[in-house]
């Protein structure tokens, strides 16, 4: 629920011109605090502990707070009262009716499975397949939460010159790369690098521009349910695991990494094949 709340949130509040930095520094932040909380988690000596989760509890709380009180000052009445309220159901006939963000939301899904796998089925690979597994793809996970903090700034210039568009074609090209790349022999470390440094490229590319295109198919009384039609893109989290898991245990880590491929290679296409198609029927709300 929180997750197209806050992004429909965010887009209210930012000019048009700061839209695209505003989302670049959500993802940045979302980064950033997956990098420091394991590292305060080692500082607070709460892994493996309960106390982990009352330390968690009380910043929701204090964040919880801070929002409050910032947006009782701050935050406009007339972004409450232009947006109209729109129910579930209207919600999912935006998917039905909008070719443009269906077609978006299907693009979202098929890389979505691709990168879960990252976090899912490549651990099972590098401790079944590779020599000192579990240590590398540490090393693998810290690079890529440091590589986004870094390349984040410098890949924003590239997508306002190029476009959101070709940004999302692009970024879905390096994800292709990177997992052609994990094809070869992945007890080198020079591999590994590679792969990372083309899979964080391609993921940092992605995942904001994806935000910014539903906004800009959004009307702006609908920013909300957009955004929460969008949550469609998580199937993607549900069978990433299966499939991955699937695809790893019938033919291989081989194998896998090459549908990954294709199917990451396919996405643009996708994307752009809904570019294409004109909005079936006006949506009523």
């Amino acid at each position: 629920m929180f997750e197209p709340v806050a992004t429909a949130f965010l887009s209210d509040l930012a000019t048009p011109e700061l839209k695209g930095v505003i989302f670049q520094l959500r993802y940045f932040s979302l980064n950033l605090g997956a990098s420091i909380g394991p590292m305060l988690g080692l500082l607070l000596n709460t892994n493996g502990t309960s106390s982990s989760f009352l330390y968690a509890g009380l910043l929701y709380i204090i964040y919880f707070l801070v929002f409050f009180i910032l947006m009782q000052k701050n935050y406009s009445q007339n972004l409450l009262t232009n947006n109209k309220r729109v129910s579930f159901k209207q919600s999912c006939s935006i998917i039905s009716h909008d070719r443009k963000m269906l077609f978006l939301i299907l693009t979202c899904i098929l890389i979505i499975f691709c990168y879960n796998q990252i976090t899912t089925t490549f651990s099972q690979i590098m401790h079944n397949e590779v020599k000192n597994g579990v240590e590398k793809y540490s090393f693998f996970l810290t690079a890529n939460g440091i590589l986004v903090l870094l390349i984040q700034g410098p890949l924003y210039k590239i997508t306002r010159k190029i476009g959101l568009n070709k940004s999302l074609c692009l970024g879905s090209l390096l994800l292709t790369f990177g997992f052609l790349v994990l094809t070869f022999d992945l007890n080198s470390l020079y591999i590994l690098i590679l792969s990372i440094l083309l899979i964080t490229s391609g993921e940092v590319l992605v995942f904001p521009i994806s935000n910014e295109l539903i906004d800009t198919f959004a009307p702006s009384h609908m920013r909300g349910a957009y955004f929460g039609a969008a949550a469609f893109k998580n199937f993607g989290l549900v069978f990433g695991p299966i499939g991955g898991g699937f695809i790893f245990f019938n033919f291989g880590s081989h194998y896998l990494f090459i549908i990954l491929a294709i199917i990451s290679f396919i996405a643009p296409f996708v994307f752009f094949y809904g570019q294409r198609e004109k909005v079936l029927e006006k949506i009523k709300i």
